[in-house]
C-alpha cells in the first residue's frame, strides 16, 4: 500500500495552501466575523440545548426587525426610571445589535432553574443569559416562539429590568403581544 505525500506542484498541495490561506484570511473579512453563530455561548453546552437556544435567537432576532416588536423597549424602565430605549442609545447599539451581544451558558446546575418554573434568568445588567437546559430545550422544541419570547424577556433584564414589579407574566405577555407570536 502507498502512503499518501504531497508533491511539489502536485494539485493536491495547492489545494491545501489554498484552504490554509482562505483559513488564515477568513477572520480578517468583516462577513466571516458577521456569520459567526449567534448567540455566543459560555462554557459547555449539550448541543441539544445549543441547537434550541440558537432556534430562538433566530426567531428573536427576525421579530426584533418588526417595528412593533421594538416597542417593548419603550413599554419597561430600568431601576433608575429610564426607558429602556435609552439604555440601548447609550450602548450604542439597536435592539438586534444588543441581543447579539449577549451571552449564553447553561444554568441547569444554578440554584434558580431548581425551581421548575425557571426556564432561564439573568441579573439586571448582565450580559450573559442562564437557561435551564434541557427544560428550556423542551420549551423551545414545543413551542419555538415563547422560547424566542423568553429570550427577548431575558434580553430586557440585561438592559436594567428589574422583576416584581413588572412580574414576570407581564413582561413575557407584553413581549407575545408586541412581537406578535
Amino acid at each position: 500500500m502507498k502512503a499518501f505525500t504531497f508533491r511539489r506542484g502536485s494539485s493536491a498541495r495547492v489545494a491545501w495552501r489554498a484552504a490554509l490561506f482562505l483559513a488564515t484570511l477568513g477572520p480578517l473579512c468583516p462577513d466571516a466575523q458577521a456569520s459567526e453563530s449567534v448567540p455566543k455561548f459560555i462554557g459547555w453546552v449539550d448541543p441539544v440545548v445549543k441547537a434550541a437556544v440558537s432556534r430562538a435567537f433566530a426567531i428573536a432576532l427576525e421579530r426584533l426587525g418588526h417595528e412593533p416588536c421594538l416597542q417593548i423597549f419603550s413599554e419597561f424602565n430600568d431601576g433608575a426610571g429610564r426607558p429602556l430605549t435609552e439604555n440601548l442609545e447609550a450602548l450604542n447599539l439597536t435592539a438586534s445589535g444588543q441581543l447579539t451581544s449577549i451571552r449564553v451558558a447553561d444554568g441547569a446546575n444554578e440554584k434558580t432553574c431548581s425551581d421548575p418554573g425557571v426556564l432561564a434568568f439573568t441579573h439586571p445588567g448582565a450580559s450573559t443569559i442562564y437557561v435551564c437546559g434541557h427544560r428550556f430545550a423542551t420549551l423551545a422544541r414545543m413551542n419555538p416562539r415563547l422560547a424566542a419570547a423568553l429570550i427577548l424577556h431575558e434580553q430586557l433584564h440585561s438592559l436594567g429590568l428589574g422583576e416584581n414589579p413588572p412580574e414576570s407574566r407581564q413582561i413575557t405577555a407584553s413581549v407575545l403581544r408586541g412581537c406578535v407570536y
